[in-house]
């Protein structure tokens, strides 16, 4: 547990020295809407929903945020149907 102790504080001692970061080559990000980033323009509602083993194992079997990967699907598809 010291050493991770050590370790953490060396880290922190070497972000203190960070103090000349060079910023001249960003963009000026101008007059960006950041409204129009579904990041922020979604909101979220909990619902219940059955669906089937087998789909719901497909999509478990891709890991983390499978949950997201079902919107995803539904989303593509509520566009696909839009046009």
């Amino acid at each position: 547990m010291q050493k991770k102790q050590e370790n953490i504080i060396k880290q922190l001692e070497n972000l203190d020295k960070m103090n000349d970061i060079d910023y001249s080559d960003n963009q000026d990000p101008g007059d960006i809407d950041f409204s129009s980033f579904e990041m922020f323009k979604k909101e979220k509602k909990q619902v219940t929903l059955r669906i089937d083993n087998d789909v719901l194992d497909f999509f478990k079997n891709m890991g983390k945020g499978y949950q997201t990967k079902i919107n995803q699907v539904l989303r593509e598809y509520k566009k696909q149907k839009a046009h």
